[in-house]
């Protein structure tokens, strides 16, 4: 609480592959849901849950697919209970989530404990970076979903674009990638590539 005295918003990311106590249920439940439900009624807590998609030599992040998605679908949903309890309760602040993926098994199953739990659109969004999976940003958004797509803008773009090719050299090629347009449709066609 006492981080939220002289501010109106705190946001928290989440690596979901982080192999570290930061990145684990014990540190949401020890951390995040004493902060959250102690939240003062005018502060807004942003928690961001990323996948996690850096070449790192350290020890402390998964490798294995299957146990990021499974580490990334524990968070998310303990994400979402903890929303919908807090707005049950009028004195307690804001929650805003954020779920940042770009992978399509990862969001199906995301969309589905959304619908699932009854958790409110204007609670959360999806998050991309430019360049990647614009068709499917496209399709959430049409669906009547909040996306927020990243670009590097301003003065501090070119430390930012150099410490993400240090993080993943493919992410060099990333304004580069043809992976669809942007477009508005109201359903998922099933031709769509991204409805297999």
């Amino acid at each position: 609480r006492l981080a939220l005295e002289d501010i109106s918003f705190l946001g928290i990311a989440f690596q979901a592959y982080g192999n570290s106590i930061f990145n684990s249920e014990f540190f949401f439940n020890a951390i995040i849901e004493p902060l959250a439900t102690s939240l003062p009624k005018d502060k807004t807590l942003g928690l961001r849950l990323c996948k996690g998609a850096y070449f790192s030599s350290e020890k402390k992040i998964l490798r294995d697919q299957k146990k990021i998605r499974e580490r990334y679908l524990a968070l998310a949903s303990a994400m979402m209970k903890l929303s919908l309890v807090n707005a049950k309760y009028p004195e307690r602040g804001n929650l805003f989530l954020e779920f940042a993926t770009h992978d399509l098994i990862l969001i199906r199953e995301l969309k589905n404990m959304l619908q699932t739990l009854g958790l409110p659109k204007n609670k959360f969004r999806f998050a991309m970076l430019y360049g990647r999976q614009q068709s499917l940003a496209s399709h959430l958004f049409a669906e009547g979903y909040n996306i927020a797509i990243y670009l590097p803008f301003g003065p501090d773009q070119i430390p930012y674009i150099c410490r993400r090719l240090q993080e993943n050299r493919f992410n060099l090629f990333l304004p580069f990638r043809n992976e669809g347009v942007y477009h508005v449709c109201d359903t998922w066609p099933k031709v769509c590539s991204l409805n297999t």
